[in-house]
């Protein structure tokens, strides 16, 4: 379903061998029928069409991070996220928890800054809907990296909210 269209997978190669089946996080080339690659850009997931099998566009998640090199991380802070091949700006909307970086346990009250080496846990808003999973659900679709000139952050996604779900024919 890239793009929300329905299409066909009609073949499916890793590196120049045809395979039968491959999984998610695997590096492989589609061959859809029913989309045009023009229709087609990199972060796209292609997932089945039953209900439980859906990928949906995601604005808003929380996730869980290791702040790895910002002297000060707070709400509103806007990086480029990295979440498997998509590439999007986000903004922390809010801090909700700081954890013990040793015992993973929350520390009391509602932090308002981040540092170098802590662990947090936050609220994102992407610029544009991306297609995103819990990493608990699929571990590809639920890491995260954040940049500027280099990785400021990396972590996992606990929770997302789907945007409504709509399948063009």
């Amino acid at each position: 379903m890239p793009g929300n269209h329905k299409c066909e997978v009609v073949g499916i190669r890793t590196h120049s061998e045809k395979i039968l089946t491959a999984s998610g996080g695997e590096n492989i080339q589609l061959y859809l029928k029913g989309v045009s690659d023009k229709n087609l850009n990199p972060g796209m997931v292609v997932c089945g069409t039953k209900e439980e099998e859906i990928v949906q566009p995601v604005i808003e998640f929380i996730g869980n991070f290791l702040v790895l090199e910002k002297n000060l991380f707070a709400a509103g802070y806007t990086a480029t996220c990295h979440v498997h091949t998509a590439v999007e700006r986000v903004t922390v909307t809010s801090l909700i928890q700081k954890l013990n970086k040793k015992t993973g346990e929350p520390e009391p009250g509602k932090p308002k800054f981040g540092k170098t080496g802590e662990v947090l846990i936050a609220k994102f808003k992407f610029d544009n809907p991306v297609c995103v999973e819990k990493f608990e659900n699929v571990k590809a679709l639920g890491r995260f990296t954040l940049r500027e000139d280099a990785t400021i952050a990396v972590g996992k996604i606990m929770k997302i909210k789907p945007m409504k779900k709509i399948i063009k024919k």
